[in-house]
């Protein structure tokens, strides 16, 4: 990369500054979400439990450690949670720049780094105290170790152990192992020996990782559906990243544009950074329900790489109108201040505090109690616990009589005889789990008598007990 050292640290810290400062732009202001208390809440395991408990089945542990030390240096609030993500947010923008330039010039550095600091996704994913940000940044950083180890053949250890770190960061990242281990394998500098030894490092160190992804793909729900599992739904993939339908087309005209005047573009490393991720995950998602934008970060910041590689490339009125085009719309259509994932959970946190404490509150599904539980006063909050969630579910239980419930039969009978009133937050799981009775059984027993609608699918309720005639 010493077309991007050349250049200079001007540049690279004006565009990381700039990152750091939009980033860190009203940080708390959105309430944490469920996946962020998650991760709050799983950073309170000691380290080696952290491992143990998200191999188990959840996500790869490298961000809750990272987000342990971090919360034990600096604090639970919310702008210290997502102090952290925002730093690797603007690390990303920096690596952006320097992938800019170093596939084409200093103005392709420039709009890829743009695109992304002023992005709804970046500004909103981009940020969150989960492991998306530094999935963004890892991925960049593959790239920049995989070119370099290419034009110089040095840094290849450097290369394996930047793949490795994705790994053990999210799922998804395997994915940009597979594009550059397809793309050694047409490239005629690269040897079988250096190739066998890439795949068994990587292998070796990420296996354990392998085969809790494989068991989660194989045990997905075929009731749940991707979101984006159409060609339609990857069009609307394409408007998260570009925050609204007209950056969208000016983007994709950019690229058309582009692809027309060089046709190299087509075989070009960015190129296949983006659609080499995008499209694979993208058919996938008629099989499996990869429903979130966020689990496609790797193709986002080859996203941004390649509209930056492709504007600059064109010839020089095209180059400024188009350059022009996509910065327009995108800053003009950003929104600095996203509202979140779940912008009402203060609130109901409130709405919960108001509740009689001897009246229970019914949760469904059952990982619905720990929701909001960062917004609860619990007294087991602020310890390194090898048990935290079981600490939580339990205080929550003894002060609150919050309980959560997957089916009838874990409701808590004793709980509902002893009062004619219950609360009932409904989080979308007639929706969640298709044609399942809980939600109408309690129904049944239960008149509703005050409804709060938080949200699509979400509501909380209070109920009396019906008559029996």
């Amino acid at each position: 990369m010493r077309k991007c050292y050349k250049i200079g640290w001007i540049n690279l810290s004006l565009v990381f500054f700039l990152a750091l400062v939009v980033r860190f732009h009203k940080l708390g202001e959105a309430p944490l979400w469920t996946d962020e208390i998650f991760s709050w809440s799983a950073s309170h395991l000691p380290p080696s439990r952290i491992i143990s408990y998200l191999l188990e089945g959840n996500n790869p542990p490298l961000w809750e450690l990272l987000l342990h030390l971090w919360r034990r240096w600096w604090g639970d609030s919310e702008v210290a949670l997502r102090t952290l993500p925002a730093i690797f947010s603007a690390l990303t923008a920096a690596a952006l720049f320097c992938l800019g330039t170093y596939s084409r010039n200093s103005l392709a550095g420039w709009i890829a780094a743009a695109l992304w600091i002023f992005s709804d996704y970046g500004q909103g994913v981009g940020r969150e105290a989960r492991a998306y940000a530094l999935l963004g940044f890892l991925t960049a950083l593959a790239h920049i170790a995989f070119l370099y180890w290419r034009g110089s053949n040095r840094g290849f250890y450097v290369w394996i152990i930047t793949l490795l770190l994705l790994f053990h960061t999210h799922y998804m990242g395997v994915g940009v192992a597979i594009l550059q281990l397809i793309f050694l394998l047409f490239d005629k500098k690269s040897t079988k020996p250096v190739i066998l030894t890439a795949i068994l490092f990587l292998t070796g160190g990420s296996w354990l990782i392998g085969i809790v992804f494989m068991e989660r793909l194989i045990s997905y729900s075929g009731s749940e559906v991707g979101t984006f599992a159409s060609w339609e739904g990857l069009y609307n993939m394409l408007w998260r990243f570009s925050n609204q339908p007209i950056p969208t087309v000016i983007a994709l005209l950019t690229l058309t544009g582009a692809t027309l005047y060089q046709r190299s573009l087509m075989s070009s490393y960015p190129f296949w950074a983006f659609l080499g991720l995008f499209l694979p995950i993208g058919l996938m998602a008629w099989k499996v329900p990869i429903w979130q934008d966020r689990y496609l970060m790797s193709a986002a910041v080859g996203y941004y790489w390649l509209l930056g590689h492709a504007a600059a490339g064109l010839p020089a009125v095209g180059r400024w109108i188009g350059t022009a085009g996509l910065l327009l719309s995108w800053i003009i259509s950003w929104n600095p201040v996203p509202p979140g994932k779940a912008p009402f959970n203060r609130h109901l946190a409130r709405l919960i505090m108001q509740k009689p404490t001897h009246q229970p509150l019914i949760c469904m599904p059952s990982w619905i109690a720990l929701e909001y539980s960062y917004y609860l006063p619990l007294s087991c909050k602020g310890r390194v616990s090898s048990h935290f969630f079981d600490e939580v579910a339990q205080e929550l239980q003894l002060r609150y009589r919050i309980f959560g419930a997957n089916a009838y039969a874990e409701l808590p009978v004793c709980e509902l005889q002893a009062t004619d009133t219950i609360w009932v937050l409904d989080y979308g799981y007639a929706w969640s789990y298709p044609g399942h009775p809980l939600p109408e059984l309690l129904r049944h027993e239960w008149q509703p008598m005050q409804v709060w609608r938080l949200a699509n699918h979400v509501q909380l309720w209070v109920g009396v007990r019906r008559s029996v005639d």
